[in-house]
C-alpha cells in the first residue's frame, strides 16, 4: 500500500485523534486502538448442575447444556471478558460499571429445540434479555456457532465461530444505551462488535482488518443463493435509509422469520454504524466524530434519567416516543447534519467507495 493510501486509511479510521478544545495539552483524546487483548482470565468451575456445566469468571455466569471440555470453557470464558474489554477500550463514552452488580448469565443451549424452550424466538440464533431490576441473560444457540460434541459433552471443532457470543455480548456491553438509542444503532453496534475479526482474546481494529472483514461480509451475501437463483449483487441487501429507519424490535422479529429480510436489516444496520464510526469526518478538525459526541450525550442523559426517572420510549427515526420526542430527534438530526435518509446513504456510499469497498 502506498503512504497516500495508508495515510487516508489513518485518517478516516480514527488511527490518530487531536486533543480537543479545553483538554489538557500533552493529553491526547483516546482514539481507536488498533488490537484489544483480553488474558486468559480466572475461570472457576462450579461443577456440572441439572441445566448443565456451569461455570463463573469475574462478571460473567455460563450454563452451557449438556457439559463443556475445559477447552470450550476457557474459550467462551475470554471471548465473554475480552468483548466487554473491547467496548470499554473504544472512545464511545459507555457509562461507567454499577458497583456489585450481578454476573450475567450466558446459557448455552445445544440446538434449535432447546434454545427456543429457552425462550430464544423461532428464526434467531442469539438472544440478550435485560429488564430493569433483572439479572442480564444472554441466550445462544451452540450448534450455530458450529460447537462440536466429544464425549458427550460440547467442544471446540473446526468450524467454531464466536461471532454469534460476541454481538450478543456487544448487546450487553451497550446495554445502557439501548433505552435510549434507536434499533438501527443498536443492531448497528452488535454487528460492529461481531465483524472484528477476533481470535484467541485479541480484536484486530487495524484498518486492513477492519477491511478485510467488511469485504468477506460483503462476498458472504453476494454469493447468496436461494435455492437456483444466483444472488443479484450486493445492493440486493442494502435497505433504503428510510426504510431502515422505520424497523423496529416487532419488525425485526418478524423478519427473523425470513433469512433474506432480516440479513437487510442488519447488514444495512452495520453498514451506517461503521460509516458513523469510521468515516463520518469530524465536525471540527481534530475533533470527535458526530456518533462520539451522540453517545456521549446518551450516556448524560442516562444519568439524568438514573437520578430523575421519566419514561423514555424508543421510536423511529432514532427519536422518541413520548414527551421527549422533539429532544430525541433533534439530537439524532445532529448526527445526520440534516441531511435526509437519501442525502445520508449517498454519502455512506461514497465513503465506502473511498475504502474500496463497493456496495454495488
Amino acid at each position: 500500500m502506498d503512504s497516500n493510501r495508508r495515510a487516508f486509511l489513518g485518517m478516516l479510521l480514527g488511527a490518530a485523534v487531536a486533543p480537543a478544545r479545553g483538554e489538557e495539552a500533552g493529553a491526547p483524546r483516546r482514539g481507536w486502538p488498533s488490537t484489544v487483548t483480553q488474558p486468559e482470565p480466572e475461570l472457576i468451575s462450579l461443577g456440572d448442575s441439572a441445566a448443565g456445566a456451569v461455570f463463573q469468571t469475574e462478571r460473567f455466569e455460563f450454563v452451557v447444556e449438556g457439559g463443556a471440555s475445559p477447552g470450550l470453557m476457557r474459550a467462551f470464558a475470554r471471548c465473554a471478558e475480552g468483548t466487554r474489554r473491547l467496548w470499554r477500550a473504544l472512545p464511545l463514552e459507555l457509562p461507567p460499571d454499577n458497583p456489585g452488580e450481578e454476573r450475567a448469565l450466558v446459557r448455552v443451549l445445544k440446538n434449535d429445540t432447546s434454545y427456543q424452550a429457552a425462550g430464544g424466538p423461532k428464526g434467531t440464533a442469539g438472544r440478550f434479555q435485560s429488564r430493569p431490576g433483572g439479572r442480564p441473560t444472554l441466550l445462544v444457540n451452540a450448534e450455530q456457532m458450529g460447537v462440536d460434541t466429544f464425549n458427550g459433552r460440547a467442544a471446540m471443532g473446526a468450524a467454531y465461530r464466536p461471532s454469534l457470543l460476541i454481538h450478543e455480548l456487544s448487546h450487553l456491553a451497550t446495554s445502557a444505551w439501548m433505552p435510549w438509542i434507536p434499533f438501527w444503532l443498536s443492531e448497528g453496534l452488535a454487528e460492529y462488535g461481531a465483524l472484528i475479526p477476533y481470535k484467541d482474546g485479541v480484536f484486530r481494529l487495524d484498518a486492513e482488518s477492519l477491511r478485510g472483514a467488511l469485504r468477506k461480509r460483503s462476498d458472504f451475501l453476494r454469493a447468496w443463493r436461494e435455492g437456483d437463483q444466483p444472488s443479484a449483487g450486493l445492493s440486493r441487501w442494502i435497505l433504503p435509509l428510510a426504510v431502515l429507519f422505520d424497523q423496529d424490535r416487532t419488525d425485526a422479529m418478524v423478519n427473523s422469520l425470513a433469512p433474506e429480510p432480516a440479513h437487510r436489516v442488519y447488514f444495512t444496520a452495520l453498514l451506517l454504524t461503521f460509516y458513523f464510526m469510521h468515516l463520518d469526518p469530524p465536525t471540527t478538525p481534530g475533533g470527535a466524530r458526530p456518533l462520539a459526541a451522540y453517545l456521549a450525550g446518551v450516556t448524560a442523559d442516562a444519568a439524568r434519567e438514573k437520578a430523575e426517572p421519566r419514561r423514555r420510549r424508543r421510536g423511529p427515526p432514532g427519536g422518541f416516543r413520548g414527551d421527549d420526542g422533539a429532544e430525541r430527534a433533534a439530537a439524532m438530526a445532529t448526527l445526520f447534519r440534516g441531511k435526509s435518509p437519501a442525502e445520508l446513504e449517498k454519502s455512506m456510499r461514497a465513503a465506502f467507495a473511498g475504502l474500496r469497498v463497493s456496495l454495488a
